[in-house]
């Protein structure tokens, strides 16, 4: 604080702030200016002190109003600074489409994936990629797709697929752009507001023992020995396929593995018996060493969906429709496949009361050792559980005393069932009268 000659108390003159200047009454008068306006007002007060705060009240509009002024004018440098990087970054060469699928695959911020997924996953890039050149070819760099784009692919390339075709692109989709947002510059996901189908629940049909019969009928080597691991051990496609005999103890009739399709999620282990139909089969059929059907093994690792198309036209072959038209549903679903014996193992012990906990206790344990122990303990109630399953695909059946016989009998006992049924029994046997008479 300074006094002038006159008797002024000055406080500073920046804008919005002021000082004092005693009258000849002796009260304070505060003065300041403010963008080149000078302002007075009478403070009232006698003293410096309570006038000091009269003068702060006064000018505290002014003085906010220069911050405002202030904060503005750091504002706009800001958003010029902004908007000048982005132009910086926009000219900056960013990932094109082209380099976008090499980059997903040696990134290592995406889930670890099989070969055979890896494949299925480049057939949905290719096909958004190829759409993107011919659709926009302005589109040149990953950045560039938005989310009206991303729905348009969807529209016309995803049209026809199945709910869970279709979600299975926008899972991809959203986990390659995480997986490439810093490296490909990308600012936003837009497959991550694209709402996922509802599954419409389809689900494949139980076949018959004669179906099953005359699918094992029709194949022969390693395919046969395959449909019966599905028949007889429930096991999914690639667990059965690729087989091993460091999985199988024959001693002790016993499969055991790390299913592959829980095996990224859970550590539980399957452990399956051999009833005496499949072990026949393996005896007769297998490889002695390394996988027990290599030749399959090698067709699968090649182009699984080689083989599946295979399978599929082996129940068509046998008279068996694989697909069925969901009413509300235009495309035909899959309604038998390889996955239809592994329905049939678990829905045929179900039906004959074998308790839902012992049917789940195949299909996992949470490691090797958990699996050892329960079969056992428990090997004789789980033996039990696969002898009930029918003879399906079994060309010979191994002598077991009485209860071999028995099976037999009761297969017997059926296959005339079903002739009878069909009417074959009674023209059978006009044929041989036929034949007799001449």
């Amino acid at each position: 604080m300074k006094k002038t000659k006159r008797g002024r108390t000055k406080r500073g003159r920046a804008n919005g702030e002021g000082y004092l200047e005693l009258k000849s009454n002796g009260v304070y008068l505060a003065r300041w200016t403010y963008d080149g306006r000078r302002y007075a007002k009478s403070t009232g007060e006698t003293t410096e002190r309570a006038a000091l705060k009269k003068l702060e009240e006064f000018t505290a509009p002014f003085r906010l109003k220069g911050e405002k002024a202030l904060l503005e004018n750091i504002q706009g440098r800001i958003m010029g600074v902004e908007a000048e990087l982005k132009r910086l970054e926009d000219e900056a060469p960013a990932m094109a489409v082209s380099e976008a699928w090499a980059a997903y695959e040696e990134s290592d911020k995406h889930p670890r994936s099989s070969r055979e997924t890896l494949r299925g996953y480049e057939t949905y890039w290719r096909k958004l990629a190829e759409w993107l050149a011919v659709t926009y070819p302005e589109i040149t760099e990953l950045r560039r797709l938005d989310e009206k784009t991303a729905r348009q692919f969807c529209k016309t390339q995803l049209s026809g697929v199945s709910a869970n075709t279709y979600n299975k692109h926008i899972t991809f989709f959203r986990a390659m752009w995480k997986a490439l947002e810093k490296e490909a510059q990308l600012t936003t996901n837009p497959w991550k507001e694209i709402t996922k189908k509802q599954l419409d629940g389809f689900t494949r049909r139980d076949l018959t023992e004669a179906e099953l019969d005359r699918v094992c009928a029709a194949v022969g080597g390693e395919m046969r020995l395959l449909f019966m691991l599905g028949i007889h051990a429930g096991l999914r496609l690639k667990d059965a396929v690729l087989l091993d005999w460091s999985k199988v103890d024959m001693a002790r009739g016993i499969i055991s593995l790390l299913p592959a399709k829980t095996a990224k999620r859970s550590s539980k282990w399957a452990g399956i018996p051999l009833n005496r139909f499949l072990c026949s089969a393996i005896n007769e059929l297998a490889a002695k060493s390394g996988f027990l059907m290599p030749g399959l093994a090698v067709e699968y690792s090649k182009d699984r969906g080689a083989l599946c198309k295979r399978i599929q036209k082996i129940f068509e072959s046998c008279g068996i429709d694989t697909r069925a038209t969901k009413e509300g549903n235009a495309r035909a679903a899959v309604e038998v496949g390889f996955h239809s014996l592994r329905h049939h193992f678990v829905s045929y012990l179900a039906n004959r009361d074998v308790s839902l906990a012992l049917v789940q206790d195949m299909v996992g344990h949470s490691n090797p050792k958990m699996t050892e122990h329960y079969f056992h303990s428990n090997i004789n109630a789980l033996k039990n559980a696969v002898e009930l399953l029918p003879p399906i695909g079994a060309t010979t059946i191994p002598a077991e005393g009485a209860d071999a016989s028995e099976a037999i009998l009761e297969r017997f006992k059926a296959i005339l069932a079903e002739l009878r049924g069909a009417g074959l029994l009674e023209r059978a046997a006009e044929i041989m009268r036929t034949e007799v008479a001449k």
